[in-house]
């Protein structure tokens, strides 16, 4: 009996270290994906608010009203000439840093990381738009305040695709973290 209890004892050790070790490996692998997660959210968080700043900048043209007082049209035309390149200079850097993630044969994270790409694909197209609405403010005759209705239609057509897109986004990153 004292020779069964002698290896039966070792046994159940033996299977809580293993169980052990599975869990501290089941947390590191949870972390790691949570880490690779949280950094491209991060660079998306980064995106969206030049998106944000560079709208408002925008509609505050045509507004004539700006969050900041000390704001004019013409100091907001200097801002917003380099929005596009701003933007795209932005979902670059996040592209190269989406093309040094490994372990891509995972289908979660490849259909996570397939799915952050044509949102930054969306936020280039929004870059375009935003070529499109300088070049009219520019070559605007007689004040800027005509061309808002021109402007909120640049700038919503490519922002309500790019809504559509972050639902993807979101959905492929819960399906990454479960």
């Amino acid at each position: 009996m004292k020779r069964i209890f002698a290896l039966i004892v070792p046994l159940i050790a033996l299977i809580a270290i293993g169980y052990k070790g599975y869990n501290i490996y089941d947390v590191g692998r949870q972390n790691d994906k949570t880490d690779i997660s949280n950094t491209i959210v991060r660079q998306t968080n980064e995106i969206i608010d030049i998106v944000d700043t560079f709208n408002n900048l925008f509609m505050g043209i045509v507004n004539n009203e700006f969050e900041n007082e000390a704001m004019t049209q013409t100091t907001a035309m200097f801002f917003v000439e380099a929005a596009s390149k701003r933007l795209r200079e932005k979902t670059q850097s996040a592209r190269d840093h989406l093309g040094r993630i490994e372990g891509r044969d995972n289908p979660e994270l490849d259909s996570y990381v397939t799915n952050a790409e044509t949102l930054l694909d969306g936020y280039d197209d929004h870059a375009t738009s935003y070529d499109k609405v300088y070049d009219l403010l520019s070559t605007a005759a007689g004040g800027y305040e005509v061309y808002g209705h021109d402007v909120a239609g640049f700038l919503n057509a490519t922002y309500e695709k790019i809504d559509g897109l972050s639902i993807n986004f979101d959905t492929a990153r819960a399906a990454y973290l479960e």
